[in-house]
């Protein structure tokens, strides 16, 4: 039963989604407004486009629901759909970038990746304007999803702007994780019951 119970569990672990959205966080914080970037993209369902090159400071440009961050080399990777602005500001140069080249632009439908990116690969990196606000860089707060693929091939690119936040980061509580970690094992055993039954 045990040798059961931990074949499912590794299973269901195995079937998990190994790719999370790329995310750009905005945010109003110590008088800057600090971009930051993380995930990974499956490129599956996109198509390389041209080499390009994100500037040392990075780049927003609200209008196009563009932003570039990171100093490097970029690819364009064409094929998503979703909003064109996030905001009616025009282009702002930053002050400072690190990490990964990562970008998006909403008019063109691509998300920029760093040349010779593995798809689901992890991203991190971070930009920042300093004396900025939301509303210098004519920001709209709010959401905006980008999407692409199917089945196993989709994905997405997210940008949400928040509001002002403080230095505390919100960190799941061990409750938290004990809830997902029992709804996902609650989840693998309703699937091993089920197979059970048809076998």
């Amino acid at each position: 039963m045990l040798k059961k119970f931990l074949f499912a569990v590794v299973s269901c672990l195995a079937l998990s989604p190994a790719f999370a959205a790329l995310t750009f966080t905005l945010t109003e914080t110590g008088g800057n407004v600090v971009v930051t970037a993380s995930g990974s993209v499956n490129t599956a369902a996109l198509t390389p486009m041209g080499a390009g090159f994100c500037g040392v400071a990075g780049d927003i440009v609200a209008s196009s629901a563009g932003f570039c961050g990171g100093a490097g080399a970029l690819v364009g990777y064409m094929g998503m759909t979703g909003p064109t602005s996030f905001g009616s500001g025009g282009a702002t140069v930053g002050n400072s970038t690190s990490g990964d080249a990562v970008g998006v632009s909403g008019v063109t439908g691509e998300v920029f990746l760093p040349g010779g990116y593995l798809s689901g690969s992890a991203l991190s990196g971070t930009a920042t304007f300093a004396g900025a606000t939301f509303a210098s860089l004519g920001v709209t707060p709010g959401t905006y999803t980008w999407t692409f693929g199917s089945g196993a091939a989709a994905d997405s690119v997210v940008v949400t702007a928040g509001a002002v936040v403080s230095n505390v980061h919100n960190v799941p509580t061990l409750g938290q994780w004990a809830l997902v970690l029992l709804a996902g094992l609650l989840g693998c055993m309703s699937v091993g019951a089920l197979r059970r039954r048809a076998a």
